[in-house]
């Protein structure tokens, strides 16, 4: 009687290699499981992943590991790509692109005509404000939950800022950046002619306090821009944001 030979699933070891090779380097299950998302797979070589956290500390980042946990995408990036965008966000004043990478690793997915977009727009407040405004670059590398905000909430944003007589200091930006837009639109377009952002900041504690709902907050500036169709502030939310036909 023959006796069958024993089937050996190679792909299996190697893939059970691989594993084991990220859970030497630190990596936890699920961003394994994201790596095999991301690799179809198979998973990235124990050589090829060593050789890139080699690279990318080579260039300063201090934490390879931790970058590529928060973001596996990183690995999909050619270092040349990456050396290119630290290159061009040198290029347009950022003192520390590799400490900006590090914070937010998504930054290497953004196109460069979105980012000089955001400076334009952070310019255009600068400028509003005078001398004692920080450089747009300063202001992002601060705060740089701007580069991934939608485009409209910041132009919203900026003409609530523009509007006010208050020049915006780091934590008024900040809290406005990380508030629901809706609520910072009501607080903001309720105040008389004279738009204080001071109080502005203080409506939306209270709206947050109350737990206004999205909904409810959207129908009340639907009402608000029926009783003044000219509001800027308004125009630019709902341009970004349309109403629905029962909230108008």
């Amino acid at each position: 009687m023959r006796l069958r030979p024993i089937s050996i699933d190679h792909k299996s070891n190697v893939l059970n290699d691989r594993e084991k090779a990220l859970r030497q380097q630190e990596f936890d299950d699920t961003t394994i499981k994201d790596l095999r998302i991301d690799y179809k797979k198979k998973l990235i070589k124990p050589y090829d992943l060593e050789v890139r956290i080699a690279e990318l500390e080579k260039r300063g980042f201090k934490d390879p590991v931790k970058m590529i946990t928060s973001s596996p995408a990183i690995l999909g990036y050619a270092m040349e790509n990456i050396d290119g965008k630290i290159a061009d966000l040198e290029k347009r004043g950022f003192k520390d692109p590799v400490k900006m990478i590090t914070s937010l690793p998504a930054i290497l997915g953004y196109a460069m005509e979105n980012i000089d977009g955001k400076i334009r727009l952070i310019e255009q407040v600068s400028a509003q404000f005078g001398n004692g405004t920080d450089a747009a670059p300063t202001i992002i590398e601060r705060e740089l939950g701007i580069l991934s905000t939608k485009i409209d909430k910041l132009w919203t944003l900026v003409r609530v800022l523009c509007e006010s007589n208050q020049q915006p200091s780091p934590k008024d930006i900040h809290a406005l950046l990380f508030a629901k837009l809706e609520y910072v639109v009501l607080a903001h377009s309720k105040q008389s002619s004279e738009k204080s952002l001071e109080e502005c900041l203080k409506t939306i504690k209270k709206l947050k306090k109350i737990g206004l709902t999205k909904g409810d907050a959207r129908s009340e500036i639907a009402a608000l821009l029926d009783e003044d169709p000219d509001s800027k502030t308004i125009q630019r939310y709902v341009r970004g944001y349309p109403l629905a036909q029962n909230e108008e």
